[in-house]
């Protein structure tokens, strides 16, 4: 995108890891609720801090999928049996997996159906939609909703600067009022697809349950140090990490 190989374009932060200190941090595991809001979150953040890390390209909005659940293959009622199990994850969910105490195995999506049938992994981490969509609903037996993991994936919509620059400026507004409206939509296209999930794992007779609070509040404090560390390094970077802990934190507990 930077070089114009394309003109438009939308991936991950997470796929270029270090290139979004500030914005890597919104994967981590605030306890988001939905898409919806992880989207809402992502896009404020974005308007509040300005990161000088998206001003290569010019950013269009961004959107983010509804939290992760546990999918496994044995119900996971507290976090002692949580620890014993070798689960799925990779870059911010392993760090969760590893923080919480367990074994984090590193796959791609692809390879986790297999790996979860076979019984390489006893459990994944993974937004609800991935139940259906990659068909991993299959192979487990419990979905436990633990909301202190509640993680996204924030991804983005972003064109080359100088095409941007080429475009009329009546033109560049009609775009940037349909970014407006399609983060919202996009947003309550996650969620749709989660409950599309939950359908899908109900039809196939899978157990759904919610973490006890009193387990769930020894979650939130395991995972404290990840989300403590970002900010700590941010401010090393001489970036505003504390200031946006303290956003995220507010921003979290807002209806």
């Amino acid at each position: 995108m930077v070089n114009a190989v394309s003109d438009l374009g939308m991936s991950c932060f997470s796929y270029s890891r270090g290139m979004f200190p500030m914005l890597e941090g919104l994967d981590l595991p605030w306890g988001y609720t939905s898409g919806s809001q992880a989207t809402r979150i992502a896009n404020k953040f974005i308007a509040e801090f300005h990161p000088a890390e998206l001003d290569e390209t010019e950013i269009m909005y961004v959107h983010a999928h509804g939290p992760g659940v546990l999918a496994s293959k044995r119900p996971v009622p507290d976090l002692a049996t949580l620890s014993t199990l070798s689960i799925r994850g990779t870059g911010i969910t392993a760090q969760v997996v590893r923080s919480l105490g367990a074994n984090p195995i590193g796959l791609s999506q692809g390879d986790t159906y297999e790996a979860l049938r076979k019984g390489v992994v006893e459990g994944t981490l993974c937004p609800m939609e991935t139940l259906k969509g990659w068909r991993q609903g299959e192979v487990i037996e419990h979905i436990t909703t633990i909301p202190a993991i509640g993680y996204t994936t924030v991804m983005f919509v972003t064109m080359n600067k100088k095409t941007w620059a080429r475009l009329p400026q009546d033109i560049r507004e009609i775009i940037l009022q349909a970014n407006q409206e399609w983060q919202d939509k996009h947003g309550l296209a996650w969620d749709q697809a989660d409950q599309e999930g939950l359908a899908f794992v109900t039809g196939l007779g899978r157990q759904c349950s919610n973490f006890p609070s009193e387990e769930n509040a020894k979650v939130a404090e395991k995972l404290q140090p990840l989300l403590q560390n970002w900010a700590d390094n941010l401010e090393k970077k001489g970036l505003p990490g504390h200031k946006a802990l303290q956003f995220l934190q507010q921003e979290i507990v807002k209806p």
